[in-house]
């Protein structure tokens, strides 16, 4: 029983870290989105 709920235990946190992994490149994605819109946009006014 402790072996199964430590493989499943496991196989969450190698989930999680999967999805945190996804987050930050997300996360970094869209700063460089935002970087580049407010670059086009300050071109834009000037």
């Amino acid at each position: 029983m402790l072996l199964k709920t430590n493989h499943r235990d496991n196989q969450l946190l190698e989930q999680n870290q999967i999805l945190i992994h996804i987050q930050l490149r997300n996360n970094i994605n869209l700063q460089k989105i935002q970087s580049a819109w407010s670059f086009n946009f300050i071109q834009y006014i000037l």
